[in-house]
């Protein structure tokens, strides 16, 4: 988790630009954009096919292009119903058929 010592402004106008891999990973990016050349609508975002949370690994190869509300809603949604779990909790997921 990352803590943000600033309010929403000052993180936009001051971090954002400062510290922007720290705040964005755009070295992670750039490096993900230069083996998978591709545009972004605004409507789309760069995001873990195995959450990192469930034990994904943070590398390229585990990146996906998708759609931004679909992906934060999945992510927000599972956050929230796993959040009060001990470590090393099996979780198995049944997306129906």
């Amino acid at each position: 988790m990352l803590e943000i010592p600033c309010n929403f402004t000052e993180f936009h106008n001051e971090e954002i630009p400062i510290y922007h891999d720290a705040c964005l990973a755009s070295s992670f990016y750039n490096e993900w954009l230069s083996k998978q050349p591709m545009d972004l609508s605004p409507d789309e975002c760069i995001g873990y096919k195995v959450l990192l949370f469930l034990g994904g690994e943070d590398t390229i190869s585990n990146l996906e292009k998708g759609d931004m509300v679909v992906y934060w809603n999945l992510c927000s949604q599972i956050i929230r119903q796993t959040k009060d779990l001990s470590e090393g909790n099996v979780i198995n997921f049944n997306l129906g058929n």
